[in-house]
């Protein structure tokens, strides 16, 4: 052995100076996982948006995405690695007070996180559920994409109640299968 590493650890750097040099890296040696290990990695793309948003001075929300995430029931006990693989997948929204998010009788375009704000969840016009910080609405969009439940519909609707703060998931490609099972029940 040459170098052991174990949680933190960072191999294949010189590839990301490379990059910056227009040099391709050419490796002399192996890499050997000895025991169960999670890799997250990323391709050069990403390490070039991810240089200018430092360069640029911005911060990355993944940490506020992941977090959030594993406040859901949804995402609670989701393994890490998966649970950051949709972190990463979640996009940012905002809509004003009164803001028709999800139609009755219709699959939600989107599963959707409250960040911050608050949403009135309807039935039949008459509210039956307020959700906030932590609560996600829209699964039928998920289940009937991944054709879990094929021509899921929502049994409600849902309208901001204030100017809200929501990450929303449209590539559902990204959410693991036992989560997608999870949510079939």
């Amino acid at each position: 052995f040459v170098e052991c590493g174990g949680p933190g650890s960072c191999f294949g750097a010189e590839s990301l100076d490379a990059l910056k040099n227009g040099r391709a890296p050419r490796y002399r040696q192996n890499l050997v996982a000895v025991s169960e290990c999670i890799f997250l990695s990323f391709e050069a793309s990403d390490y070039r948006e991810v240089a200018a948003n430092v360069a640029e001075g911005l911060e990355t929300d993944v940490e506020e995405k992941f977090a959030l995430l594993r406040k859901t029931g949804l995402f609670a006990d989701a393994p890490v690695d998966q649970c950051y693989t949709v972190a990463y997948a979640l996009e940012k929204a905002k809509c004003s007070r009164g803001t028709l998010l999800m139609s009755e009788g219709q699959t939600a375009p989107r599963l959707t996180l409250v960040v911050r704000g608050g949403v009135v969840v309807r039935s039949a016009g008459v509210a039956v559920a307020e959700l906030g910080v932590g609560d996600y609405f829209g699964e039928s969009g998920l289940l009937s994409a991944t054709n879990l439940v094929k021509g899921a519909v929502e049994s409600v609707s849902c309208v901001s109640t204030m100017a809200t703060d929501l990450y929303v998931l449209e590539d559902y490609g990204c959410v693991p299968a036992p989560i997608l099972k999870r949510l079939k029940r």
